[in-house]
């Protein structure tokens, strides 16, 4: 993914490609695990969340195998006008489709991912 600038303010970038920046940049997914790109492919305990989703928000899975990671984001708007750059809210679940806490992921004008504190 290409850097963007950090003065871009009108929330037209791709949640997808945001968020499939952030997981190649963090290196969440290994190299050899599969990606579930389909809700049927997923565990039932993680289709709850898939069927719930709305335009603002996406999900990635991928399973390594018996193990399957999965994880929703959203953006994070009022901190996007805060800081002037692409900021995701990310939500990773434990296997039996529990989450973890939220994170806050700011997309830097190299194309660098920050974790953030809300302001």
């Amino acid at each position: 993914m290409s850097a963007v600038p950090s003065t871009v303010l009108d929330h037209s970038h791709d949640l997808g490609d945001l968020l499939d920046s952030l997981i190649a940049y963090r290196r969440y997914r290994p190299p050899q695990a599969r990606m579930l790109r389909r809700s049927e492919e997923l565990p039932w305990v993680f289709r709850g969340y898939v069927r719930r989703r709305d335009a603002n928000s996406a999900w990635r899975a991928w399973a390594q195998g018996t193990r399957t990671s999965f994880l929703v984001a959203g953006i994070a708007a009022a901190e996007w006008n805060a800081r002037g750059a692409p900021v995701l809210e990310i939500r990773f679940f434990d296997a039996e489709g529990q989450p973890f806490p939220r994170s806050l992921w700011r997309l830097r004008a190299d194309g660098s991912w920050l974790e953030c504190i809300r302001p």
